[in-house]
């Protein structure tokens, strides 16, 4: 994580950097740890870690973006002034009047720092359980187990700034056998609220009842979708839909 005082160091460089009317300085930031487990066995454990630097540069209403993932001064100075460059090409935006100006942020309580420093040995445990119930039932575990934390944080020349951090974890398990399967998953802020006994009671059931299917005549028949798949179409129809 860079930290909101870092940030504040980051920003004051690229404001004396720039020339610019005005000029917004933005921070994504994200740590993703992942324990990925299939028939039965974790064979992927990976980690993430990725800032991203995108600066906005405004002369009058001509406006360029930049973007850099290094914080040394040499690359703060390259992308500020790729910024200007890119700006003196484009052409006038009428809608742009001004960058924010500086205005009261409500902290929002969704860091935990239990998440973010969740160890790959703490995963492979709940995985572990995953798989140990699921044998005993004869079904294959199939899945994969995150938690990370990210950062987003706003600067600029109005003297506007902003600093937020927070994490999340998340829980999914597929147990399959010759015909047929159960899903479940959980999310939360707080990797102490993943049930992982839940979960799987809750994949496991649905695999049992699922066991030797038969066959129907085609025709129109009546679904009860549930909660998982209803959340699936809701995303997709927002991101192709909405």
């Amino acid at each position: 994580m860079i930290g909101e005082e870092r940030f504040h160091e980051i920003s004051d460089q690229v404001l004396r950097y720039s020339q610019g009317d005005q000029t917004e300085i933005l921070l994504l930031g994200e740590e993703s740890n992942l324990t990925r487990f299939a028939n039965s066995e974790i064979h992927q454990n990976v980690s993430l870690s990725n800032h991203l630097l995108i600066i906005r540069s405004a002369f009058g209403k001509k406006i360029g973006t930049s973007v850099t993932n290094r914080f040394e001064k040499e690359f703060l100075k390259r992308a500020v002034e790729r910024s200007h460059e890119i700006a003196k090409l484009q052409p006038e935006n009428p809608d742009f009047h001004s960058f924010p100006e500086p205005k009261g942020f409500q902290e929002i309580p969704i860091y935990f720092e239990k998440t973010h420093l969740y160890s790959p040995e703490e995963r492979a445990e709940g995985v572990k359980r995953i798989v140990e119930e699921a044998r005993k039932r004869g079904f294959r575990a199939f899945g994969a187990f995150t938690t990370g934390a990210s950062e987003v944080a706003v600067a600029n020349s109005l003297n506007l700034f902003s600093y937020a951090k927070g994490t999340d974890a998340f829980l999914n398990t597929i147990l399959m056998a010759d015909s047929g399967s159960g899903y479940a998953q959980s999310a939360s802020r707080d990797v102490r609220k993943i049930n992982v006994e839940e979960v799987t009671r809750s994949a496991l059931l649905k695999a049992e009842r699922s066991q030797n299917p038969v066959e129907v005549e085609p025709g129109e028949y009546e679904v009860v979708l549930e909660e998982y798949a209803v959340s699936t179409l809701l995303n997709f129809l927002g991101f192709m839909g909405l």
